[in-house]
């Protein structure tokens, strides 16, 4: 099963909406955030009352060897969904090279990633 976790209101959390497929998030309205996503109204099963998630890919700016992710600065969203969840999912993060940096800096809410793949099969990290 593919969840999205993306809030679809502001009274939402977006802790993740089930999709019957992957493809199905092209069908999806784009919201403000030219993001396809949900509309408000539209009631999915929530990944967290049925069972939770193995895996999140993780989206950044940019990454350190350490697992620390540079986000958009939207007030660590990832950070606060994964700390939500409980039992971390195994996180990964697909990045161009020209986003690995020597050092990111990061805070106590954020969380660090768990795999950074990079082109050319190179693994930059895998704790």
């Amino acid at each position: 099963m593919f969840y999205s976790t993306l809030p679809t209101t502001k009274q939402s959390h977006g802790y993740g909406e089930r999709l019957s497929s992957v493809h199905e998030i092209n069908q999806l309205p784009l919201t403000t955030w030219n993001i396809c996503q949900p509309a408000e109204g539209d009631l999915r099963d929530d990944a967290l009352s049925t069972g939770g998630l193995d895996l999140v890919l993780v989206p950044g700016l940019g990454f350190d060897k350490e697992g620390h992710r540079l986000g958009r600065g939207k007030g660590s969203f990832l950070d606060r969904y994964l700390k939500h969840i409980g039992a971390k999912p195994y996180t990964i993060a697909v990045a161009f090279q020209e986003l690995l940096c020597e050092c990111i800096p990061v805070n106590n809410n954020d969380i660090e990633i768990d795999e950074i793949l990079c082109a050319g099969d190179q693994e930059v990290l895998k704790k």
